[in-house]
């Protein structure tokens, strides 16, 4: 049964989840906790967090990806808000998490979040929720 592997985000710069010519990679940041247990049909979670912009998208949704393939996980099917954040209040038991958590033989939490994901454009709609263009490449937002 796939799973929910979810995460507490601390930082949005473009480093962990990466984003590649239409490709999102989850490389370095989880490696023993989500990269590690990863399995194709997985989605991968990540929540903002109290420290991620000064706590400005905390319980929000910055990214989702379909794990279509592993080591390190990588997909085509995501969504990446970043500084355009979603609420997903509706789910509880993920915007709940305080770190790393798996949601194990929750059928019925996977298809709600499956069938809302599968309704949502993919692909990257916002910035990094950390990172604003400067002249030198990107610099750190300042918390609002």
């Amino acid at each position: 049964m796939p799973r929910l592997l979810i995460y507490v985000m601390t930082s949005d710069k473009g480093k962990a989840p990466k984003i590649e010519d239409d490709i999102c990679i989850l490389c370095g940041c989880k490696k023993r906790s989500i990269e590690k247990h990863a399995e194709v049909g997985d989605w991968i979670i990540g929540i903002g967090g109290k420290k991620l912009c000064n706590g400005i998208y905390d319980r929000k949704l910055i990214y989702a990806m379909k794990v279509e393939s592993c080591n390190p996980p990588t997909s085509k099917h995501f969504t990446h808000y970043g500084d355009k954040a979603i609420s997903i209040n509706d789910f509880n038991e993920i915007t709940e998490v305080k770190r790393t958590k798996y949601i194990r033989n929750n059928p019925d939490t996977y298809q709600r979040f499956d069938k809302l994901m599968n309704s949502q454009p993919r692909g990257k709609i916002g910035s990094y929720c950390c990172r604003i263009p400067c002249k030198y490449g990107f610099e750190e937002k300042e918390a609002l």
